[in-house]
Order: C-alpha cells, then structure tokens, then sequence
C-alpha cells in the first residue's frame, strides 16, 4: 500500500513519528535495493549481449579490434544515445580515408605507367573483334527446316477450326492481328532505319525481353492464386473426408450396437419358447395323472 501510494506515509509520523521511521527508512531501502538490482541485472544482460555482438563484427572484420575499455565507453555512449564518434575515432577514420586514397593514387599510377600504346592497340582491336563476331552472328540467315508431307504438325483443318470454341478462334484472331501489326510494325522500324538490322534486332530483343518478364510475373502471380485456392480446396477436401470418416465409424458403431440389441433379444426369445415349452410339457404332465 505504501509503495502504490494507497496509504500515505504522513498518516504514520502523525500517529507514532519514532516507529514510523524505525519501519519506513529500511522499508524503502530494501526496496531501493531490489530496484537497483533489477537495473543491475538489465544493464549487465545489455552489456553482455553488445559485447558478443562487438566481438562477433570484430571476426567479421567489420569494425577494428578494440580493448575492453573501448567497448564499454561505446556501450554507455550507445546507453546514453550518443552515437556521435569520438575525436579519436574521426581521426582513425581520417587517416583510414586519406591512406585508402593515396594506395588508389599510387595503384592508378602504376597501372597507367605499366600500359603502353601497343596495350591500348590490342585492347581496342580485342574489343572491335568481339564486336565484329556478335554482328555476325545476328546477321546469320536463319535455318529453314523443311518437313516432310507425312509429319503431323499443329496445324488445324478447316474442319478442326470451324468445331473451335467461339473463345478459342477469338483468342487466335487477336494473336494473329498481333502478330500481324508486329511484323508490319518493324518492316516500318527497318525502312526509317535506312536497313539497319542491328539495332532493330537489339530493339527485338528488349520488347520481347520485357515481354517474357511480364509474361513470367504474371505466371508466377497466377501460380500463386492457383496455390492458395488448391490449398483451400485441399483443407477442404480433407475436412471433408474427416467428416465423413467420423459419420461413418458413428454409423458402424450404431450397426455393431443395434445388433448386439438384436442379439440379446434373439436370446430372450429364445429363453422365452424355452419357458413356454417348459410349461407346456407341465401342464400336460399334469393332466395325464389320475
């Protein structure tokens, strides 16, 4: 009560000043000391786990090694909100900066020292030869392969397209004016580039590059939507069949008790024509004596 406040401390000086304070004082030193060994517990359970954590960047090599009093006056500088760096570690990384800088000066020097003409001339016609290849190779004609009469393609009859859905000959009317619009699309691309095939076919393949990854988002979209309804039809299905697995035991049970209750009338009766036959032969016993 004394500790939420309930009942106020004055009310005991008034009553008896000397006990009051005989039990106050040590009253709110002991709870002085639980609070400052539950502060205790917290800090030094921080101060743990940020030194494993320091430890572990330091064999990562992630931020240098540093001695155990470096590590304590960055955890109660991190305690305290300070994040700002030291002196010390601004100079540290200073010189870090400026040595990294001069290391790429004298490596670029180096380097530029080590090349010649005769290295830039092998470089540039390396890279020309690299060049005139992949032009070749983009201008290659493509292989027509032609098959034989008898070879069954995908081709559909007349007959065959005629007996098509109405969505399906729709769908293919839309793909073929695409493709239709496509193809006249880059003869004009290739009369406005003056026959550069090259860059119409670098075009190409970025259409067609952003095509498939739209294509293939929208797959993994639909995939997905197809994974969580086949997951619900499952949960389901299964539900389910938990349902009807349990009707079913619940009707064997009543099969298997409705026959042992037929089994035991069976039996009653039986005892019963046993009864009957019993005093029948009684009673004619009966009346057969003189």
């Amino acid at each position: 009560m004394l500790t939420t406040g309930f009942f106020p401390s004055s009310q005991l000086f008034h009553a008896d000043a000397v006990m009051a304070g005989v039990f106050l004082y040590p009253y709110l030193f002991f709870v002085g000391i639980i609070c400052f060994s539950f502060f205790l517990c917290v800090l030094l359970r921080s101060l743990a786990f940020r030194s494993a954590e320091i430890k572990a960047m330091e064999r990562l090599g992630k931020i240098e090694q540093s001695s155990l009093l470096n590590s304590l006056q960055r955890f109660f500088r991190e305690l305290s909100c300070s994040f700002q760096p030291s002196d010390e570690e601004l100079q540290a990384q200073q010189k870090a900066l400026e040595l990294e800088h001069l290391q790429q000066q004298d490596a670029d020097a180096t380097a530029f020292g080590k090349r010649t003409a005769s290295d830039q001339q092998a470089d540039f016609e390396l890279l020309q030869a690299i060049e005139q290849k992949e032009r070749r190779r983009r201008e290659r004609p493509l292989k027509v392969v032609e098959l034989p009469a008898d070879v069954v393609t995908s081709a559909l009859s007349d007959e065959q397209y005629a007996a098509l859905p109405d969505e399906v000959r729709l769908f293919a009317n839309q793909e073929v004016a695409s493709f239709v619009d496509r193809f006249r699309l880059l003869v004009m691309q290739f009369r406005l580039g003056s026959g550069d095939i090259v860059s119409l076919l670098q075009q190409l393949e970025n259409d067609t590059y952003k095509e498939l990854s739209t294509l293939s988002r929208e797959v993994a979209q639909q995939e997905g939507h197809l994974q969580h309804e086949l997951s619900v039809y499952t949960s389901r299905i299964v539900n389910g069949q938990q349902r009807l697995t349990g009707y079913i035991k619940f009707l064997e049970q009543a099969l298997q008790d409705r026959e042992e209750e037929l089994q035991l009338q069976f039996q009653e009766l039986k005892l019963i024509e046993t009864k009957l036959e019993e005093d029948k032969h009684a009673a004619e016993r009966y009346r057969k004596k003189p």
